[in-house]
């Protein structure tokens, strides 16, 4: 029930875990898992446990807030170190490009540990966007990027990237449906098989033209 509330679907992934003060402006910081062996994890049955443990998650406070709290948009802003001046539950706007900045920066953060990694045992790295419905709906529509900020940093540093929301516009725009209509084709949640087979093609010629060696039956 914890991980529906927090994140308004069934358990089947974990949601990053925000450092609450300033997790907009202040470096990630790295946090052990909260349970480590299997037998803590009965703990998050501990409503006690659980509420002292996560009780200040700005992830708590969003989806309070869209549920009309008005004192948890302002206690969100302030977990995340931004202007705590949201006055109403209206203010759920706000809070979603709060959170998305505080991802982005977490995942510049991912990708820095993810060189140094690949640096060290002297691998090449290959970063791969992958997007939901939403984001790829908007890129058809002509919409900035979500994640513009993201793909600026990135630019400099130089590392291949495969941004699949270009593959959606090139196929789209040879289409003569409505985006909604044609994205039912690709999703339905995740991808559907077609989707899986448009992800597939998009990447083939790329990873091929990566891989040193080449994979045998594309030499």
């Amino acid at each position: 029930q914890w991980c529906q509330h927090t994140s308004g679907r069934r358990p089947g992934q974990t949601l990053s875990l925000l450092e609450p003060k300033n997790a907009v402006s202040k470096p990630n910081v790295e946090h052990e898992n909260i349970c480590k062996p299997p037998e803590e994890v009965y703990r998050l049955c501990d409503a006690k446990w659980v509420w002292e443990t996560f009780g200040d998650d700005p992830m708590l406070h969003a989806a309070l807030t869209r549920k009309g709290v008005a004192e948890n948009a302002r206690a969100m802003a302030r977990s995340l170190g931004a202007d705590s001046a949201l006055s109403n539950a209206e203010s759920d706007a706000a809070l979603h490009r709060l959170h998305t900045e505080a991802a982005l920066l977490a995942s510049r953060h991912v990708v820095q540990l993810a060189e140094q990694f690949s640096a060290s045992y002297h691998k090449k790295l290959l970063l791969i966007l992958s997007f939901s419905r939403r984001s790829v709906a908007a890129a058809l529509n002509g919409e900035t990027p979500f994640d513009l900020s993201f793909l600026e940093w990135l630019k400099p540093r130089k590392i291949p990237l495969i941004d699949l929301r270009d593959a959606f516009v090139e196929d789209y725009a040879q289409s003569c449906a409505s985006v909604e209509t044609y994205l039912d084709r690709y999703f339905i949640g995740h991808h559907t098989p077609a989707g899986n087979f448009l992800f597939s093609w998009a990447i083939k010629d790329r990873i091929c033209d990566w891989l040193d060696p080449k994979p045998i039956p594309y030499l």
